[in-house]
This record gives structure tokens, C-alpha cells and sequence, in this order.
């Protein structure tokens, strides 16, 4: 199965995905359960940028960045 996944949480390209913690384990888990989990999420804001602190662990996670 592929899903297609938005959360109004931001999520950001460096040395992979990174997002927050409660988040990215969600993704994470969901990911163990389908072929490819797509994310729609919007880039951080400054106020944002110190809460990306996990890094997306699952190799089937594609984040389509919405602005």
C-alpha cells in the first residue's frame, strides 16, 4: 500500500528527513506497514528550524515539500 500523509507539522531536507519527535515516530511506524508512506509538509519557519529533531528512520518515506 502507498499513502499519502499531510500534517500541518513542518519537516526539512538535511542529511535526510528531519521533523519533530512525535511526528517522525509516526511516520516511522507507519512506514513498517505500507510500501511507501508519501509526506506533504511544509518547510520550518525560523521559530520552527530548533524543532526539527528527529530524523526519519524509514527508507520509504518521500517528503513532497508544500511550501
Amino acid at each position: 500500500m502507498i499513502i499519502g500523509f499531510h500534517y500541518h507539522i513542518p519537516a526539512i531536507k538535511k542529511n535526510g528527513f528531519h521533523t519533530t519527535g512525535y511526528i517522525g515516530v509516526f511516520i516511522d511506524s507507519l512506514a513498517k506497514h505500507c510500501k511507501k508512506v508519501i509526506c506533504f509538509m511544509h518547510e520550518p519557519n525560523n521559530f520552527e528550524l530548533n524543532q526539527m529533531n528527529y530524523r526519519i528512520k524509514a527508507r520509504n518515506v518521500e517528503i513532497i515539500n508544500i511550501g
